[in-house]
Formats: structure tokens, C-alpha cells, sequence
């Protein structure tokens, strides 16, 4: 039986409210899931997948970071930190709220595109201590493909950024790219597309177990890309799962894909890397 989303509002560490959803089991749990979303993409992508893992015991919260979905519109003055007020304020309320949940012992993380690097900038990423990241790459134009990386390169570092300055917003719903997207956050993204280095994370303590998927179609983060920004945290226990659509049953994944509804089977897999092992039961 699918449990019904609760909307509920999410504090920041700024106090901006973030609009989230919580579906809980109808007996408890000891086990939280934060959802955090792909940028411009809003948490209503993730509702099937919610209520899957809450059928199978799961305590799952998302949410829409500040600029986005029902935390928007873009253009609110308090989108102006960027990519580290998302992370910093934004993802680690979230992480926050799902550890203070009743009877709540392990706190898991599933990570959708830059929301892995932005985990990295979370102070209570300790709370966490298992994360899957699906389609998480490093944004650099080089790992792309050539020629499309030429492309990759001029959307995000000459398009996106010229809009968002334009109008004081990218508005990618107008233009048919994406959604629409802080002006802050775009132009920290293409600093990320020309700068390698850029938001990825350093020295990173973090020491939790990473199941990281990537998908062989996946035109926005390839492999590589994947494989690169996974390797920003050396304390991780890192397992690198790279998928084609047929092995879990799909005809196409691609950077959004994984979260649909015909995506089940990659589900069960996912419901599996978090489920509380025996020592964590134990405890």
C-alpha cells in the first residue's frame, strides 16, 4: 500500500521555510531517508520513490532547495549564497530534521546530480552514515564527450549565465532548459563547468559507505565525470555501480530516468544498499 506525502514545512539554518514532504510507516521507523534533489528539478520528481521506501519501512523526507520548486521563485533574495547556501543551509537542515524524527537511529542520503557535491558542504553530514548518489558527477566541460562538451561548455558557461544576469534569474522554463534557477546558482555552476576544482570536495572527512550509481545513457553525467567526483572522498567506503537501461529493465535512464516509476527494479536495489545491516540493527 503506497503511504500518502505529508507537506510540511522545512527551516533552513537562515530560517528561509523550505517546502518538503514526509511519508512515514504506519508503524515507525528507525531508519530516515533525505531525498535531495537534482538542481531545477522539483520534489514532486521523487514522490513515487518515496512512498516505495516508506513501504518498506523507511522514514523519507524531501525537499525543494531555496530558489526551486515550492521554495521558489528563483529570483528571492535569499538565493543569493549560492551553491553553499544550498549545501551549508539548505541540505543540512534537511539531514538535520530527518535525525530528530521519533525513534530515528541512522540517517541515510539519497543524493540526485550536484546534490552530492553539495552534501559535501553540509555540516552534519556526520549524521549521515550511508549515502547512495544517482547520476552524480563532476560538471567540468572535459568529461563530456567530444564534440558535445564544446556545447556543455557554452551552455553553461556563456548562455546560462548571460541569461540569469539578463533577468536577474535563468529562466529555463521560458526557454526550455532545465527550470528556472537562481542567478547565484547559475553562475557558480559554470565557475564548476570551466574550474575543475571548483565547489568539488577537499580533504572531504566524510567516512560513511558511498553507493554510487552511474548510467551508461546518462548524456549529463557520464562515467567519467561520476567516477571523478566520487574520488573527492578518499575516506569513503565506495561501491561504483555503472548500469545500462536493460540491466534494471528500462529502455532508457538517461539523467532523470531513476526515479520514474518503470525504474522499480533499480528501486529494489536501492532499498537494499539502505537498509540497515545487522551491527547497525544491533546498536
Amino acid at each position: 500500500m503506497a503511504r500518502p506525502l505529508r507537506d510540511i514545512e522545512l527551516p533552513s539554518g537562515d530560517g528561509v521555510r523550505l517546502a518538503a514532504s514526509l511519508a512515514m510507516p504506519p508503524g515507525g521507523a528507525s531508519t530516515a531517508i533525505v531525498i535531495a534533489p537534482a538542481l531545477a528539478v522539483p520534489r514532486r520528481l521523487y514522490a513515487s520513490f518515496s512512498r516505495f521506501l516508506a513501504d518498506r519501512g523507511f522514514a523519507v523526507l524531501s525537499f525543494d532547495y531555496r530558489g526551486f520548486g515550492g521554495s521558489g521563485p528563483a529570483w528571492r533574495a535569499e538565493t543569493a549564497g549560492g551553491l553553499d547556501s544550498l549545501g551549508r543551509l539548505d541540505l543540512d537542515a534537511a539531514l538535520r530534521h530527518a535525525a530528530a524524527l521519533p525513534d530515528i537511529r541512522q540517517v541515510r542520503l539519497v543524493a540526485h546530480s550536484f546534490s552530492l557535491m553539495l552534501f559535501a558542504l553540509a555540516p552534519s553530514r556526520h549524521l549521515v552514515s550511508r549515502v547512495v548518489s544517482v547520476a552524480s558527477g563532476t560538471p567540468h566541460y572535459r568529461f563530456q564527450p567530444f564534440p558535445r562538451r564544446l556545447l556543455h561548455l557554452f551552455l553553461w558557461s556563456v548562455v546560462v549565465p548571460r541569461a540569469a544576469r539578463v533577468h536577474g534569474y535563468f529562466p529555463g522554463r521560458n526557454l526550455g532548459l532545465l527550470g528556472d534557477m537562481p542567478e547565484t546558482v547559475a553562475r557558480d555552476i559554470a565557475r564548476a563547468c570551466r574550474s575543475r576544482g571548483a565547489f568539488l570536495p577537499q580533504d572531504q572527512d566524510w567516512g560513511g559507505t558511498l553507493f554510487a550509481t552511474a548510467f551508461s545513457d546518462d548524456d549529463i553525467a557520464p562515467p567519467a565525470a561520476v567516477a571523478d567526483l566520487h574520488g573527492g572522498f578518499p575516506r569513503a567506503a565506495l561501491h561504483l555501480g555503472q548500469f545500462t537501461p536493460a540491466a534494471i529493465g528500462m529502455t532508457q535512464v538517461g539523467h532523470y530516468g531513476a526515479f520514474l516509476p518503470s525504474a522499480r527494479e533499480y528501486w529494489v536495489k536501492v532499498a537494499e544498499w539502505l537498509r540497515p545491516d545487522a551491527a547497525e540493527q544491533a546498536a
